[in-house]
């Protein structure tokens, strides 16, 4: 069975209102890199985690682990998703 699109979004947009960063409400419409810090703490930054536990969220709920887009981070919940479905 595949994952969905919609799963994968849902997943996403989950995980970015956790590893969010700038303190301000996130939607999936937010561009990830707007909401992830990318400077180093304790040696990992929110957008390595955020797309680990992605990943793993991803494969877990019957997905296939793609390789994520370069530009990633200039995209939305919404415009990543169907790369990775």
């Amino acid at each position: 069975m595949a994952i969905s699109k919609d799963l994968v979004e849902y997943l996403l947009f989950d995980n970015l209102k956790y590893f969010h960063t700038n303190g301000k409400p996130v939607a999936k419409t937010t561009v990830l890199g707007t909401a992830l810090a990318s400077s180093k703490v304790a040696g990992s930054t929110a957008q390595s985690m955020f797309k680990d536990v992605s990943r793993y969220d991803i494969s877990m709920n019957g997905g296939v682990d793609k390789p994520w887009p370069d530009n990633w981070v200039t995209l939305t919940c919404e415009t990543l998703a169907p790369s990775l479905v």
